[in-house]
């Protein structure tokens, strides 16, 4: 072997070992940033070492640029060709990659850049507020360039004697693991941080004008279904977006949903399987769990197809992007009416939460004032999502920020603050307007978000980081009109009020409104849809008796997380893990803030099966 390496490379072969230091600095960044989470690795040792292979073929590559171009005049050349190549690399995985796992606990992958790059300019906003923390991350990024290229120089004639097959090599390498980001993406989360920014970027190109998972469906088929006499005229479905359950309603007096809807029956323990919009949403229009792979995902009908064949008039009206994800490809053959979304509301739609909410409601307002009875409506808002719309005449918490940065923790719980006050002032003002409906006496709307928001409690900011409280409990309430809902179906709402309730359990109620409770099992994928209507008694409360196991995740067939949570719970009982980690315990009676895992074992033994079963591949860690 050594005279093999002697006769391809010259007498100094150990001057190639430098091409493997720029590898050996990531892994030793990996290490040092992530050490707390990086506590299985040999369960991914291949994965890892795969990684590995990717970063040593990249700086082959850019090793044997220098290599190929003599001294000289030449040399003027390959320098800013180096530079080009190596220092946004430097600069997205020294100063971008830490900063992001900061915040998410992982490293960012294809799916990241992709959408970072769709949201680009709201992306923006927040880090001018990081301004210094770029300037240093960018000299660092310089020191590293100017360190490789060092390195380059020095081997560069140990190089030129394979200076075809190395580079042929590594090409060769790249093209083959590079542009297809499935098997690297962060699911697995042990890539080094510099194949996750190559595998990152090979993935946005080559991606980057396919959908992200949603799709054009192919849903089967729903066949007619008989109404029953109790089915509701108007039905509305309002889903909002990042409300925590202890942020909305606002509290304090003057709040105008209180004037407006002070009847509202409040659901106090209402929990999301997923603090992410795609996953959490489709658990509502499916009663799906958030498990499905992608065929289920696409073939699944959704509430609107449900309410199609029961004979009802059907509309989607929402200030999100009809571009996020591809979403209104999604919904195009749903068997929807009229479908308006952030792009049809407004000229300039912000690239992060779309339309304001405002115009999504005075427009779904139009669109039931002008459609027939029997109509199901659904509304769907965004202004809520960070970086939060707000306006400066309804603003009393101060000072406000828009810098996701734990120092900025204060100014942005206040903006998050007013934005809700925006978004309760919009929906009061739609409520108002709808009472004046004559067909008000006889509408049932029910109101939740998708998923919370964390604001540092658990080390993160924002959604789909973490399965605890602060991302999983949400508002919800229902407002019926004097024939909406009948006094027994009134008093079943109550008596759920304070129990532990679930999204599926909104996909449930909505087929009792529709008057297709009966007949459900006509439904395809009947069998696989949870939920239970909050218009039929409660099981009698006996600890855990009647209470489901409902699974939890961060990933579906729709969506890929950079480092997905997957979970389930049970009362108030919670397990979480990851593909790198063991499941953990939490009991929310004896540990409200969930600050103390418990070994897994510590959780109802059926609640461990159902986890396990369901997510194979978190380690058991026992």
């Amino acid at each position: 072997m050594s005279g093999f390496i002697t006769r391809a490379f010259g007498p100094a072969p150990r001057k190639l070992l430098a091409i493997a230091v720029p590898t050996a600095l990531g892994v030793l960044f990996d290490v040092i940033v992530r050490h707390p989470h990086f506590t299985n690795v040999g369960r991914f040792i291949l994965v890892y070492a795969r990684g590995i292979a990717i970063s040593l073929a990249f700086w082959a590559f850019a090793f044997s640029i220098v290599a190929k171009i003599p001294t000289g005049r030449a040399r003027r050349i390959v320098v800013p060709l180096f530079v080009a190549l190596v220092f946004p690399i430097c600069f997205l995985t020294y100063a971008v990659q830490w900063r992001y796992f900061r915040e998410a606990d992982a490293f960012f992958q294809a799916n990241t850049l992709t959408l970072a790059w769709r949201q680009r300019d709201s992306l923006a906003t927040a880090a001018q507020g990081l301004g210094a923390l770029w300037i240093l991350g960018a000299c660092v990024a310089a020191a590293l360039t100017a360190g490789a290229y060092q390195l380059a120089k020095k081997t560069a004639e140990t190089l030129k004697p394979a200076a075809f097959h190395v580079p042929l090599a590594a090409v060769a390498t790249l093209a083959v693991m590079l542009p297809f980001p499935g098997p690297w993406t962060g699911g697995f989360g042990v890539l080094p941080p510099d194949t996750s920014v190559l595998q990152a970027v090979a993935g946005a190109a080559v991606g980057g004008d396919r959908p992200l998972g949603m799709a054009l469906r192919t849903p089967l088929v729903t066949p007619p279904l008989p109404r029953s006499e109790t089915a509701t005229p108007t039905v509305i479905l309002i889903i909002s977006e990042s409300l925590r359950a202890d942020s909305f309603p606002s509290s304090g007096a003057g709040n105008p949903l209180d004037a407006v809807i002070p009847a509202r029956l409040s659901l106090t323990q209402l929990r999301t399987p997923a603090a992410s919009t795609v996953i959490a949403s489709l658990a509502i229009a499916t009663g799906l769990p958030p498990t499905v792979n992608s065929t289920t995902a696409l073939e699944a009908p959704l509430l609107f197809e449900v309410a199609k064949s029961a004979g009802y008039r059907t509309a989607y009206v929402g200030s999100q992007l009809g571009t996020f994800h591809s979403f209104s490809t999604f919904l195009r053959n749903a068997g929807i009416d009229e479908r308006v979304f952030a792009e049809d509301l407004t000229n300039h739609p912000h690239p992060e939460y779309g339309a304001e909410d405002r115009l999504a409601l005075e427009r779904a307002f139009a669109t039931l004032r002008d459609h027939p009875e029997p109509t199901f409506l659904v509304i769907h808002l965004s202004s809520t999502h960070y970086p939060y719309l707000v306006h400066d005449d309804l603003a009393p918490h101060q000072p406000m920020s828009t810098v996701p940065d734990r120092a900025h923790k204060e100014g942005l719980w206040n903006r998050y603050r007013n934005s809700i006050l925006l978004q309760e002032r919009s929906l009061a003002a739609f409520y108002k307007s709808l009472q004046t409906l004559p067909r008000f006496a006889h509408t049932t709307t029910l109101f939740l978000s998708d998923h919370g928001e964390q604001f540092f409690e658990h080390g993160a900011f924002s959604h789909t980081i973490n399965l605890f409280e602060e991302e999983l409990r949400i508002p919800g309430f229902v407002v019926a009109g004097p024939e909406g809902i009948s006094a027994e179906q009134t008093g079943n709402l109550r008596a759920w009020s304070s129990r532990n309730t679930y999204s599926q359990d909104f996909h449930a109620t909505i087929l009792d409104l529709l008057g297709v409770w009966d007949v459900r099992d006509r439904i395809p994928l009947a069998v696989r849809r949870v939920g239970r209507s909050l218009l039929r008694p409660p099981p009698s409360q006996d600890g855990t008796a009647g209470e489901p196991i409902v699974l939890l995740s961060h990933q579906n067939g729709l969506w890929e997380d950079d480092n997905p949570a997957f979970g389930a719970l049970q009362s108030g009982m919670k397990l979480q893990g990851r593909f790198q980690t063991p499941f953990a315990c939490f009991d929310r009676t004896e540990d409200p803030a969930e600050a103390h895992p418990l070994p897994a074992v510590a959780c109802p033994p059926e609640l461990l099966a159902a986890a396990r079963s369901a997510f194979p591949f978190v380690p058991r860690g026992d």
